[in-house]
């Protein structure tokens, strides 16, 4: 009998930043400077927050999308904190940014479809375009400052490029892209079928006041999906939570693979 596994999955090799750290690991004397870790732990409020919840059984099936209240307390932050106005209706809590990353690119690629990713760059999204039978791009960005050429991104851009992840402050650089940048993106970007899948889980560890993520375009608000993530700003990594924002009809769809896929964060 003659199994054939999917091809997407064979393809891929485990990430080289888990096999890193392993080796890390089991090497007495090195010091880890791979994952992405806060050096601290998740605040004492948070932990005594979840014990309560323990105690008074709050163990059961969450709605699907995340409870209503954190629905809301997310909405309003990210208003207060960021100027971004999406209402409970269009976010989704998930488990971790990985998740949110994931159901995004399965919910808007098609086979051959392609995703534009500035390089340097997290080597998971790559990873998940391809598990989406999605074809990866890269746009390398290491002449010119690690910031996105308007020309170089025009030139890469194909019929078929659906998406383009950004990905600011970036992983692995530290990058933060310009206001200038970020306008001439939005310059060659604006008439154009491309989402934009805008990753900012490490804006919140900025400590400049010059900072703006794409996501303030909202003239391209129906393409635009947001990943946030618990894991850099609180030191939750391991609560394993996070969240995407997107336009009502996006968020549709996405909720629909993420609910058939982990029914909810825990």
């Amino acid at each position: 009998m003659d199994l054939t596994l999917n091809s997407a999955v064979l393809g891929l090799e485990l990430s080289g930043i888990r096999r890193f750290t392993f080796l890390v690991r089991d090497t007495p004397g090195a010091c880890a400077l791979t994952i992405g870790e806060p050096d601290q732990n998740t605040p004492g409020v948070v932990k005594e927050a979840a014990k309560a919840a323990l105690d008074q059984n709050d163990t059961h099936y969450p709605p699907g999308n995340g409870y209503p209240y954190m629905l809301e307390a997310i909405s309003k932050f990210e208003e207060r904190a960021h100027g971004l106005r999406y209402s409970p209706d269009e976010i989704i809590l998930t488990i971790g940014a990985t998740e949110s990353l994931f159901i995004a690119l399965s919910t808007v690629l098609n086979p051959g479809d392609e995703v534009i990713i500035p390089t340097p760059a997290f080597s998971l999204y790559e990873s998940i375009t391809q598990l989406c039978r999605g074809v990866p791009v890269a746009l390398p960005t290491e002449d010119n400052r690690f910031q996105i050429d308007p020309a170089a991104l025009e030139a890469a851009i194909t019929p078929r490029t659906k998406a383009i992840v950004l990905t600011s402050p970036n992983n692995p650089t530290g990058c933060i892209y310009t206001k200038e940048t970020l306008d001439a993106i939005h310059g060659v970007l604006r008439d154009k079928p491309i989402f934009v899948l805008c990753d900012d889980v490490y804006r919140e560890l900025v400590y400049t006041s010059s900072y703006h993520s794409f996501a303030e375009f909202q003239d391209m608000r129906d393409r635009i999906i947001v990943i946030q993530s618990f894991s850099k700003p609180y030191a939750m990594t391991g609560w394993r939570l996070g969240y995407c924002l997107a336009d009502a009809p996006i968020r549709d769809r996405m909720q629909i693979f993420h609910q058939y896929a982990v029914v909810s964060a825990p």
